[in-house]
């Protein structure tokens, strides 16, 4: 698995906030809401075709939603991340993206600004998986104007916990170790602050953004920190919740078996693919075997 550069993770969150209405969910017409989180649920369960006809029924029920195509697009990226990185995925991913772009509404609301970040995020990691470095620097590039997370503003719509958490933390290390960017990016940030963000995330009700906290934690932790010790906390909580997911067990073998090496002990194995794990292409049981048996 590559690690989190500094790079990849500002370009995951970059965009803007401005003042808008307190909106209490991540999004707003709960029908919408709860087929997207049963989708994303699936998703980190590795059941992908079941998230994706979850998409499927959204885009049925709700065609004028960018939703639906952000889950299309979330599955994709899942599945190219686990073994099926092909053309066919490649194009479904592109399509998914650019359907979602198409069917935001011109609306100055909180919900319609996250879903432009997600988007862009999306494409940017797209380019970096595929180590397209300049197209990732030019989609930076295009953006109206850097992030800009207004103090407090996540206390009216909470998904900026993470696109605040994310950029100041990474902003920050960002302007400690590379030149090009902190030329590009003249404000300031605070790693703490960051970390304070990601936290309260981590804790939330909302179960997606409790996920989603709790996964950059870890990997904060583990391949910014180096602290294996406190990313242990965040693997352990993914794989109780995600049990069947292979990329959260890879991690807390990973982190389990540094920590072993520290105290001075033989690690263990992080095994293979459970048996009764049959939701997996052939394509996908391979990469994830491999991947989990490199630590054998």
């Amino acid at each position: 698995m590559r690690k989190l550069s500094i790079l990849s993770v500002f370009l995951i969150w970059c965009g803007s906030v401005t003042s808008q209405s307190p909106v209490k969910h991540l999004i707003g017409v709960t029908e919408i809401r709860q087929e997207f989180y049963e989708g994303l649920g699936r998703m980190y369960d590795f059941d992908f075709s079941g998230a994706a006809a979850r998409a499927d029924y959204l885009g049925s029920h709700w065609p004028a939603s960018p939703w639906s195509y952000i889950l299309q697009a979330n599955v994709c990226w899942w599945k190219m991340i686990t073994g099926e990185d092909n053309a066919t995925e490649r194009k479904r991913f592109q399509q998914a993206l650019k359907t979602a772009g198409e069917k935001l509404t011109a609306a100055n609301t909180d919900e319609n600004l996250f879903c432009r970040i997600v988007i862009q995020s999306l494409q940017a990691r797209y380019e970096l998986l595929q180590r397209n470095y300049p197209a990732a620097l030019l989609i930076l590039k295009r953006s109206d104007n850097l992030p800009a997370l207004a103090e407090g503003k996540q206390d009216e719509y909470e998904p900026f916990l993470l696109t605040q958490g994310l950029f100041q933390y990474f902003l920050a290390a960002a302007k400690e170790k590379s030149g090009l960017l902190s030329f590009l990016i003249r404000q300031d940030a605070d790693k703490q602050k960051g970390l304070e963000c990601l936290l309260q995330l981590s804790r939330s009700e909302d179960l997606v953004l409790r996920t989603e906290g709790n996964y950059f934690l870890m990997k904060i932790f583990l391949e910014m920190e180096d602290n294996p010790r406190k990313a242990q906390t965040f693997s352990h909580y993914l794989v109780n919740q995600h049990p069947d997911n292979l990329i959260f067990r890879y991690y807390d073998c990973l982190i389990s078996r540094q920590l072993q090496q520290l105290a001075g002990e033989p690690p263990s194995g992080c095994g293979g693919i459970p048996a009764d794990q049959v939701k997996l292409s052939v394509r996908q049981r391979m990469y994830l075997n491999a991947l989990l048996e490199q630590n054998n």
